[in-house]
């Protein structure tokens, strides 16, 4: 069994994965979604994993999952509780030294990449550029919108699971990006 630590997106709250949390859980998984502080003017980046990381505590076989703006504190995440996965749902992928990411490096962890094929916000041919320039990365792609758990929550979880599964395999797109 995983523990699925699953970050929100800007101006929303932990409420957005309640059907992705019912379907992982209906699958045996552990799941921890919490309320990102982003009601806090003075919160960053560094709050917001800070966050995360107190949620999940002591639990191990982490694999984080953010979503939109949640792809800036995810791979933060990830290397504070030695995620043993990292995927990018939708997600901004922030390079390495841009304001406002503190990593200088992406984190030597798995990453995958899920795209939704109906995103008006960040559209597939953009994101699909910007994970193969930044992560090196080939992304797999789905049927959504931008909030592919609340519409599709049964696929995505199938992905998530199946992701976490493959952790022993070299499958293309599942390796640390360079």
């Amino acid at each position: 069994m995983a523990v699925f630590a699953l970050i929100h997106a800007a101006a929303v709250d932990s409420w957005y994965w309640h059907p992705l949390t019912a379907e992982l859980q209906d699958r045996g998984q552990d799941v921890v979604a919490v309320d990102l502080p982003v009601d806090d003017d003075a919160a960053g980046l560094s709050e917001y994993a800070a966050t995360v990381v107190e949620a999940v505590g002591t639990r191990r076989d982490v694999v984080v999952v953010g979503h939109s703006f949640g792809g800036f504190t995810a791979p933060l995440v990830a290397q504070l509780v030695s995620a043993g996965l990292l995927i990018m749902l939708q997600a901004q992928i922030p390079a390495p030294g841009e304001a406002p990411w503190p990593l200088t490096a992406w984190p030597a962890v798995r990453t995958r990449v899920l795209l939704s094929r109906g995103d008006r916000f960040l559209p597939l041919e953009f994101m699909r550029r910007v994970t193969r320039d930044r992560l090196h990365l080939e992304p797999d792609v789905m049927p959504g919108d931008h909030c592919p758990m609340l519409g599709h929550p049964t696929e995505v979880a199938d992905r998530l699971v199946a992701y976490h599964r493959s952790l022993g395999t070299t499958a293309p797109g599942a390796r640390t990006p360079n």
